[in-house]
């Protein structure tokens, strides 16, 4: 299974608990390897960090995988290795382009880049 931006997985868990829900960032063509990029997000401290420029914030119920107000942490964005996300099931929900974009800003703020959304070719 190939994940695409945008798409909303839980983390694997070996306990069991899948509460993490990672947000992927990286392109399909990267993602057709080993790994992805991913926004991990936060429901800690939420009203503090949704004004956050670093922060983009999810309200509950929010593209009916957010069970919680929470925020996706654009400063924490890793590569991890795809057997860490929950894939059998597919993904438990897919950002809207605008909030999709919203991630990817909060990216370049990280970094001090301007970043837009880039369609695949």
């Amino acid at each position: 299974m190939t994940p695409k931006p945008g798409e909303v997985y839980f983390a694997a868990d070996p306990q069991g608990e899948s509460t993490h829900r990672l947000i992927v960032v990286s392109n399909e063509a990267f993602n057709r390897g080993h790994y992805v990029t991913i926004v991990p997000t936060t429901s800690t401290r939420f009203h503090e960090r949704r004004k956050m420029k670093n922060c983009v914030p999810f309200n509950k119920n929010a593209f009916r995988c957010f069970t919680r107000h929470c925020v996706a942490q654009a400063e924490q964005i890793v590569t991890v290795d795809k057997a860490e996300l929950q894939l059998s099931n597919g993904p438990i929900g897919v950002l809207s382009s605008e909030k999709m974009r919203e991630v990817i800003a909060a990216i370049g703020y990280v970094i001090s880049a301007k970043c837009v959304p880039q369609t695949e070719e």
